[in-house]
């Protein structure tokens, strides 16, 4: 992570900003312009991200990157202007993942989820914006897992090269 490295899981980061933060690594287990988490049950809440992003179209999670990240919940935080391989926003591994009340602009990501590519089941994302956004697969989100919900969230200016232009 461009800013923060957290080793192990039950971390709450709130109302805090991230501003051009960058991750240099350039293998796909590398990411996270801003956060890389690697552990369950972690609280993104009110937090601000902007300009964050990987220096390489391998690396995974333009701002966050969470491995193994079972139960965590992401709301009421706003994203701008990202870029990875996978994951132009968000790149994560794990079920049970809950986004909500949250704003997502201006990202793209190389191959998979111009702003969130989640790798797991029993995903929600509810109550969300997702405007500008431009990907491979996914042109906004990309799932790769079973039992998704996508709840009263809207999709602007969403392109996919390949499959699904807002959803893949």
């Amino acid at each position: 992570g461009g800013a923060i490295y957290v080793a192990g899981g039950g971390t709450t980061i709130i109302e805090s900003n991230f501003e051009k933060c960058r991750a240099l690594g350039t293998a796909s287990t590398y990411g996270g312009g801003a956060l890389y988490m690697a552990g369950s049950y972690n609280n993104i809440i009110g937090s601000n991200f902007n300009d964050n992003r990987v220096t390489s179209d391998k690396a995974r999670g333009g701002t966050i990157y969470i491995s193994s990240g079972e139960g965590t919940n992401i709301q009421k935080s706003y994203f701008n202007n990202s870029y990875a391989g996978n994951g132009g926003i968000i790149f994560m591994e794990g079920n049970k993942v809950i986004i909500s009340t949250s704003t997502f602009a201006n990202s793209s990501s190389k191959d998979y989820g111009g702003a969130i590519s989640i790798q797991g089941h029993n995903a929600t994302i509810q109550d969300s914006t997702f405007e500008n956004f431009n990907s491979n697969n996914g042109g906004a989100i990309y799932v790769d897992g079973e039992s998704t919900n996508i709840l009263r969230s809207s999709f602007d200016n969403c392109t996919a090269k390949s499959k699904g232009g807002s959803i893949n």
